[in-house]
């Protein structure tokens, strides 16, 4: 049986991510669901653009650092 890979309809640009905004889109997104207008009704989807790769890492440790006051999950795979 042939393996098929999964095609993503939104890749982020460079320097770009996609973070999900919300208790119940961020469990969504951990059980599978990657499409966008899924998890919009379930929570924020929102996009950034950074112009330095050093940017974009702070942001991410930001995310990171933040998580137990704000359930936020940066993300780089959905599906439109």
């Amino acid at each position: 049986m042939k393996q098929q890979e999964k095609q993503w309809n939104w890749s982020p640009k460079l320097h770009e991510c996609a973070v999900i905004y919300g208790t119940d889109a961020v469990d969504a997104y951990n059980e599978g669901q990657t499409s966008l207008e899924a998890l919009k009704g379930l929570g924020q989807v929102k996009f950034y653009n950074f112009g330095t790769i050093p940017e974009l890492n702070a942001f991410l440790r930001g995310i990171d650092a933040a998580q137990g006051a704000l359930d936020a999950l940066p993300v780089d795979d959905l599906t439109i």
